[in-house]
């Protein structure tokens, strides 16, 4: 019920937005993007270190908005807490700061998608920013493809930093150097700016999926389907 208020208020576009439902949307958007990079090792991502504290800022200068929590949300997050403390217990491993830090993070995302984030995503604006975004991605597999025929150049689309280095593969260096290795056993396979094709293909197939529930289909829309 709480859902279909949220969605009832919100019904077009055209509807007066506010900065923060634009800034939240905009922020779950690119969240995975900014995930690519990590800091303080795999736990914590560039994405994480924006969007909670955004999220608590406005639970804390808002906090007589909010009058419920969004079950749904909070019970899928909870039971993935649940599952991740009763894998950790059933491994043999001792406690490290790795592993705290991860679960404390997955106790703010409880908080912020169960009360925060439903409060102010503008499901239209939200697509509308990830469509564009997507389809800038897709631009930049082309591109790969391109000058990876044209002029043999194969190295991965992804920003060099020694501050906010790879997560999941230990640093830019470490990752040029698989790259190349798996090249002559895998082949050469474009990734836009994800570290990994799979990577690219999961923040684009929702999007992708999205698009055929549009109550009004567009030509245009159609035209993005297929590109």
């Amino acid at each position: 019920m709480n859902e279909l208020v949220i969605m009832n208020r919100k019904q077009n576009i055209g509807d007066t937005i506010t900065i923060q439902e634009k800034v939240i949307s905009f922020l779950i958007v690119l969240w995975p993007i900014l995930n690519i990079y990590g800091i303080r090792g795999d736990s914590i991502g560039f994405g994480d270190c924006i969007i909670i504290p955004y999220c608590l800022y406005l639970f804390f200068v808002h906090i007589r908005k909010y009058r419920y929590i969004e079950f749904s949300y909070f019970l899928f997050f909870s039971l993935c807490m649940l599952i991740s403390v009763f894998s950790y217990l059933l491994c043999d491993y001792s406690i490290q700061r790795q592993t705290l830090l991860s679960l404390v993070k997955d106790v703010i995302y409880v908080f912020v998608f169960s009360l925060v984030a439903p409060q102010y995503i503008n499901m239209k604006y939200l697509f509308k920013v990830y469509k564009v975004i997507v389809i800038i991605l897709s631009v930049l597999v082309i591109v790969q493809v391109a000058a990876y025929y044209l002029f043999g150049y194969m190295k991965p689309f992804v920003f060099y930093s020694p501050i906010f280095t790879l997560k999941d593969v230990g640093g830019y260096r470490h990752y040029i150097v698989t790259w190349y290795n798996h090249i002559p056993i895998y082949g050469y396979k474009v990734s836009s700016i994800f570290s990994e094709p799979a990577k690219f293909a999961q923040y684009v197939a929702p999007c992708f999926f999205l698009s055929f529930f549009k109550k009004k289909k567009k030509n245009n829309n159609v035209f993005f389907e297929i590109f």
